[in-house]
């Protein structure tokens, strides 16, 4: 497959010596990068990676992900909270077996018409999660408690 990888943060060097030593050129690492920057490069995507080894990880970046309509791919655990909102929510994709993990690429790589489908999905499902609408729904709640007290 003909892909570019971008890798924002820090890698491990591991990775990067691999890389370096293979001569693979279309892998780029961009270290940290201010958020707006980060944001920037994942509009540029087709699909975005999260790798999280912690059930109970946080998924701000999924957030972030579905309301750039792009789809998750993610390498997480069977029981984590991503995992249980990619599912749900029917986002993207996960596992935690490396094998899979290839065959998921291949599959959102070749398959336009499901990545199109998961893509708007991402941008519909996210209005639900907008911080101004559940601000909203917080202030409500919290106008019902001080009403009937």
């Amino acid at each position: 497959l003909n892909i570019e990888v971008n890798i924002a943060g820090a890698p491990d060097e591991v990775l990067k010596e691999y890389v370096k030593e293979n001569n693979i050129k279309n892998i780029n690492f961009h270290g940290y990068l201010p958020y707006e920057e980060s944001i920037k490069l994942l509009a540029k995507s087709d699909i975005c990676f999260l790798g999280q080894d912690i059930p109970s990880g946080g998924a701000a970046k999924v957030f972030d992900y579905m309301a750039l309509g792009k789809p998750t791919l993610a390498f997480v655990p069977e029981d984590s909270y991503i995992a249980k909102l990619i599912k749900e929510e029917k986002i993207g994709l996960y596992t935690q077996d490396v094998n899979k993990l290839a065959e998921d690429i291949k599959f959102l790589i070749t398959n336009k018409k499901e990545l199109k489908k998961m893509s708007e999905g991402c941008i519909i499902k996210s209005k639900k999660y907008d911080r101004v609408l559940l601000t909203e729904q917080l202030a409500k709640i919290f106008d019902t408690l001080t009403d009937t007290n």
